[in-house]
């Protein structure tokens, strides 16, 4: 089998694997606001709704740290939170900027702009942000962007990629 196709593989399976895994992940996250919230005192965290957005957002995110080749745990650790930093910090800042921004129900009839821009918001922030953080952070390791450069000799060069 291809290494690309058994890792398109290994990330759907993966997908798969955590959005059986949703609401722990959804109460997991909930808890992490609430702790650093209540630590920043930013805004009231109980009236947050973090339901499939969040959790959609983390299991693409999960998904792509763990299927990652070439990277050991402990990197991925540390991607792990970064990602998390990254998603606490967007979520906190919309709690505080916009404390009521999301109506429970809808006002009226949705026109197609609104649908058009609701679409595209959610399509960026809960799929294009994963994986373009997953990008950023593995790029040196993977080489997706400069695959015929020799990245393992400067990464062996460099002492903040050596193996620790």
């Amino acid at each position: 089998m291809k290494p690309r196709l058994f890792l398109l593989l290994k990330l759907l399976f993966c997908l798969l694997l955590l959005a059986l895994f949703q609401e722990v992940l959804v109460a997991g996250y909930r808890l992490l606001l609430e702790v650093i919230g209540s630590l920043l005192s930013v805004a009231k965290i109980e009236d947050f709704a973090c339901g499939e957005a969040c959790s959609l957002r983390l299991i693409v995110y999960l998904s792509f740290v763990i299927v990652t080749p070439k990277i050991n745990w402990a990197r991925r650790a540390l991607m792990l939170v970064i990602g998390l930093s990254v998603f606490v910090a967007i979520d906190l800042a919309g709690i505080y900027l916009w404390p009521a921004s999301l109506p429970l129900e809808p006002v009226g009839e949705e026109t197609f702009v609104q649908f058009v821009y609701g679409l595209v918001w959610n399509l960026f922030r809960d799929l294009l942000l994963p994986l373009l953080l997953w990008v950023v952070i593995c790029d040196r390791h993977l080489g997706l962007f400069f695959p015929d450069a020799d990245i393992a000799a400067e990464l062996r060069d460099d002492d903040r990629f050596s193996e620790g």
